[in-house]
């Protein structure tokens, strides 16, 4: 009976406790108590920027779990860009968007929003470098998504009340990079339904979901999703409920929905039911 005591004891106390979550390159951490209900704070060295919660609380998640209420802060050179973005809604955008980037290096972005919250990402541009040129997500499930290439990516929805963005660069390739909207918002609103999504756009090319006032602004018309290389679109309605199809060249194969559908999404978003198709030359098969 003594023998199994200091298990039960052992349980409780570990269930109790959130453990030691680190310390970030450059950073320092003040606290040594781990317990729930404690906090603990972060800070950098001179010459460089906290990104994150600088205090961290550990708490009692619904699953009766010890967690930290935030992600560990993350220490940023002064001279590099990115930071920590609080508002209920905003805008993400690489250096340079919509100019050719010229310069390497990295940036990064952390969304916060209060417990119980989750953030939705919505990308309206993304050209990236295929494998040279990465954005990596933390706080989604699956927890990392790395992306690249030129496909406007399907919409992130985090699993907890952060998101982190960390893009990186190359000098030898030059593309628009990307800009994404995010949406702080409570359980249960603009959730999926399984589809691959792409974001729309309103009739005023403006994408919004909410304007100064706090009121949605419903988008009724999804991108144009542009025709695949060695192939054709046909049809230009991008309204709602409205469907395109695509067809290949004779001497290619069409990979891929032969049609997708602009739907509404989560209340506010136009999104196309899938990716456009890629057409592949039959020798490539």
């Amino acid at each position: 009976m003594s023998s199994s005591s200091p298990c039960t004891i052992n349980t409780k106390l570990q269930s109790s406790s959130c453990g030691n979550p680190g310390v970030p390159p450059k950073g320092v951490l003040n606290g040594t108590r781990f317990n729930v209900g404690d906090r603990i704070r972060y800070h950098c060295v001179t010459g460089y920027i906290l990104d994150g919660h600088s205090q961290l609380t550990c708490i009692t998640n619904t699953a009766a779990m010890a967690v930290w209420d935030f992600p560990v802060p993350i220490c940023r050179a002064e001279d590099t860009c990115g930071g920590t973005l609080r508002g209920s809604s905003g805008v993400i955008s690489s250096p340079d968007f919509q100019g050719e980037y010229k310069n390497s290096g990295e940036c990064t972005w952390t969304i916060l929003a209060d417990s119980g919250d989750t953030i939705s990402l919505v990308f309206t541009e993304f050209q990236l470098e295929n494998k040279l040129e990465y954005l990596e997500v933390e706080g989604s499930e699956p927890p990392t998504i790395w992306l690249s290439g030129m496909n406007i990516p399907v919409p992130i929805v985090s699993n907890k009340n952060w998101l982190r963005l960390h893009f990186v660069t190359d000098t030898n390739h030059r593309h628009k990079g990307f800009t994404a909207q995010y949406q702080v918002k409570r359980s249960g609103d603009f959730k999926s339904r399984g589809v691959k999504l792409l974001p729309g756009r309103d009739n005023t090319s403006k994408f919004s979901i909410m304007n100064e006032g706090g009121v949605k602004q419903v988008s009724n018309y999804c991108p144009d999703p542009g025709e695949p290389e060695n192939g054709k679109r046909v049809g230009s309605d991008f309204s709602i409920g409205a469907s395109v199809h695509f067809t290949c060249d004779g001497d290619h194969v069409l990979q891929g929905s032969k049609a997708i559908t602009c739907q509404r999404v989560a209340e506010v978003f136009a999104a196309w039911s899938d990716h456009r198709p890629v057409c592949k030359g039959e020798s490539l098969l």
